[in-house]
């Protein structure tokens, strides 16, 4: 045989055979996204240049995308029936290190200044409005930005250097939302509306009594504190609430957790009481 003819036999049979693989690769594929649901429990797929790698996870949400098939975990232990988990403020090696740092006031003039002007912008809001502070802050940006770049020129005039400025980082800086955390938030975000709205069925059909009653406890704690201040008041104590309680939740956490125990036993001896008499 001529050796043109075995090579075009050879580059015939390594196309059949890579055409084979693809073909067989893509089946699975397809399967995997046949077989898949939106939330996924106890596995994450993770996309790379190469292969989908499985790997144990709470639970997940996927994403189609044409012949790939993106997975992100969505943490099942941020649940709470009305409200988000408030706990999580007091343990800080559950928060983002960033954050941590934040209300802890590790750093305390970087904690002081975001405190500060975020009061200020809240307290604005409240005695003024919204669609007048918004506009107000982002003049004083803008004019920040003016002074910034004058007083940059005048420092490089005197010093005699040559034309350009440090500002050109910030001209080139290219700010975009990451697209797998996007698709992360969005995902928890219908899966904590979902949750909720299964608990809020339960809660006015009396599935559980003592759950119904409880919920109209809060139900009418709100609104008569929503009576007695208004929603920016509400906020600016929550937000005062973020970085002032853990701090000193953590400075005092012995007497603090020695009390909160004595009064846990009380009320747990109220509500199984209450919980016999509802169940006769």
């Amino acid at each position: 045989m001529l050796p043109g003819v075995v090579n075009k036999a050879a580059k015939k049979d390594s196309l059949n055979k890579d055409s084979f693989e693809e073909t067989f690769n893509e089946n699975i594929l397809n399967q995997n996204i046949l077989n898949a649901t939106p939330f996924v429990d106890s596995m994450e797929i993770r996309d790379t240049s190469d292969s989908l790698s499985l790997v144990s996870a709470e639970t997940t949400c996927h994403e189609e995308f044409e012949t790939q098939v993106e997975v992100y975990p969505v943490p099942k232990d941020n649940r709470f029936p009305y409200l988000s988990d408030w706990s999580v403020l007091f343990q800080p090696k559950r928060l983002h290190p960033r954050l941590e740092r934040l209300i802890y006031w590790r750093d305390i003039p970087r904690s002081g200044m975001i405190f500060a002007g975020g009061f200020t912008i809240l307290l604005a809001i409240k005695l003024f409005s919204i669609l007048f502070v918004i506009p107000f802050v982002l003049l004083h940006i803008m004019m920040g930005s003016v002074i910034g770049r004058w007083v940059n020129a005048i420092k490089r005039a005197a010093s005699g250097e040559g034309a350009g400025h440090d500002w050109i980082k910030y001209e080139q800086l290219v700010i975009t939302l990451p697209r797998e955390k996007v698709l992360l938030v969005t995902c928890l975000i219908v899966e904590q509306i979902n949750d909720l709205i299964g608990h809020l069925k339960d809660l006015f059909l009396f599935k559980n009594t003592y759950d119904s009653f409880h919920f109209s406890l809060f139900l009418l704690s709100l609104a008569m504190l929503v009576k007695m201040m208004t929603g920016m008041t509400i906020v600016i104590l929550t937000y005062t609430f973020v970085f002032t309680v853990p701090k000193l939740y953590e400075l005092n956490k012995l007497y603090i957790d020695t009390k909160l125990n004595s009064m846990r036993k009380n009320l747990t001896i109220m509500i199984n009481k209450f919980r016999v008499i509802t169940a006769q």
